[in-house]
């Protein structure tokens, strides 16, 4: 486990409680019988399906994925239990105090920038909403102590951190894959540090993406049901694919701007509202190389007219731009290699502005 990680997430389980006090008494008590209750409620994956950790913007990541890592609470929760999955982990634990403590009380700026924070509220809202009815406790139902204060980069490590772990350990006990999606390229670069693996990154800026404050749970759902929908929208955010390797830049700038009306008109459709923002996806050089032989193509960009029209500053398709840029970082495993290694789906405007 990644030591940062780790040592953020015993600092909130040392917040004290006095268990002499009869309020903190029945908090405690209640979020033991909680997290026992919500842990036992279980979610997997069938085989086939697809998932994510996209703790900012679920809604976002069930537009694509079959599942998307989030705790279900019978009666409280906004999603259909069928979008989600969970584990017990200690991962899952931890990340639901973690995430309760975000929602419930004011978290330092020193550790996360507070437009994201509007972002968990349809995720933790059903925990906050249970403890305070059972536990009649008020709107704090934690205070941070010194940990945050004394540590902040270490807390801000942890906290981006968390996506990318949750990956690795559902890998080890589930044998599953989430992929990692964040809401900020700053909150992405933090988790992933710079190294020796050969990594793509493939970017559409200026991009109409979803404004997840405007989306509606009962919108994703009929969203969901639209396969073909569901498909354009798929096919832009893998726009890099064995499609595009070994063709013209004429052919791949006509198959983006086509993908792209087809993404446009599936969220017309279904009335999903949009904000201008940078879509970025973060793939190994080991899976690129996959793409590219299944192609019929070689290993890798050298030579692709796609690398040499997008790199660098990028390429103006439409109203977007699109780049394709190699960098290097540090990977924790080998699963790290053969699968999307994140992605960032990050509004111009700031989470917490209102319209």
């Amino acid at each position: 486990m990644n030591p940062k990680w780790y040592q953020l997430y015993l600092s909130l389980l040392h917040i004290p409680f006095d268990l002499k006090d009869e309020r903190d008494n029945k908090v405690f008590q209640v979020w033991q019988a909680f997290l026992k209750k919500v842990c036992d409620e279980q979610t997997y994956l069938s085989p086939g399906e697809s998932s994510a950790v996209a703790l900012f913007n679920p809604k976002t990541a069930a537009l694509c994925y079959d599942r998307v890592w989030l705790p279900w609470v019978d009666g409280l929760s906004p999603y259909p239990r069928s979008l989600t999955f969970f584990g017990n982990t200690l991962w899952d634990h931890l990340a639901i105090v973690f995430l309760t403590c975000l929602s419930s009380t004011e978290f330092p700026e020193s550790v996360i920038e507070p437009e994201w924070t509007p972002q968990l509220h349809d995720l933790v809202r059903p925990v906050g909403e249970h403890l305070r009815k059972k536990g009649r406790c008020g709107d704090k139902l934690f205070h941070f102590t010194d940990p945050f204060a004394l540590q902040p980069q270490l807390a801000r490590e942890g906290f981006a951190s968390m996506a990318r772990e949750a990956a690795r350990i559902y890998q080890k006990t589930h044998k599953i894959s989430p992929v990692p999606i964040y809401p900020a390229v700053a909150l992405r670069d933090l988790a992933y540090k710079p190294g020796d693996a050969s990594v793509v990154v493939s970017a559409l800026r200026n991009l109409d993406i979803v404004d997840e404050h405007q989306l509606q749970w009962d919108q994703v759902v009929k969203f969901r049901q639209d396969p073909k929908a569901k498909k354009s929208y798929r096919r832009l955010l893998h726009w890099l694919d064995k499609e595009m390797l070994g063709k013209s830049t004429a052919f791949v700038e006509d198959e983006i701007s086509s993908r792209m009306e087809d993404y446009r008109a599936s969220l017309r459709k279904h009335g999903i509202s949009t904000v201008k923002g940078v879509l970025e996806r973060t793939m190994s050089g080991q899976m690129l190389a996959k793409v590219s032989a299944a192609a019929g193509g070689a290993a890798g960009l050298t030579g692709e007219a796609i690398w040499a029209a997008f790199a660098g500053a990028g390429y103006l398709v439409g109203d977007a731009i699109v780049s394709v840029l190699q960098a290097h970082l540090e990977l924790q495993d080998e699963l790290e290699k053969y699968r999307d290694i994140s992605f960032v789906f990050q509004a111009q405007r700031r989470f917490g502005t209102k319209r």
